[in-house]
């Protein structure tokens, strides 16, 4: 039982952000109701804004991990053609290799 409190414990805070992710979420929803009569060139931004932000907080780590791998691939190919003397294409093609055999 202690085990299950500790776990609560623990997860108190990431209860609390679903909860209040779930509150923006309804917030928008309730926005985009007011809004109806609003053109519907608005009304298609706010639908897809709102889907965004719904596959965004679902998936928050995801798109963290590819934006963080994405950066670190471009300055990897930035730094290869500047500093190790590679072309451009050279480093396109050696950067992600190195990555591969490195497990990233």
């Amino acid at each position: 039982m202690g085990y299950f409190v500790d776990l609560v414990l623990q997860d108190k805070e990431s209860w609390y952000e679903k909860m209040k992710n779930v509150d923006e979420i309804e917030k928008h929803k309730k926005d985009i109701e007011k809004e109806k009569s609003a053109s519907s060139c608005v009304m298609e931004f706010e639908t897809c804004h709102l889907w965004f932000i719904e596959v965004y907080k679902a998936n928050e780590a995801e798109f963290k991990i590819t934006l963080f791998v994405l950066a670190l691939l471009i300055a990897a190919i930035i730094f290869g053609s500047v500093e190790e003397d590679m072309s451009f294409i050279t480093a396109m093609y050696v950067v992600p290799s190195i990555c591969n055999i490195c497990s990233l």
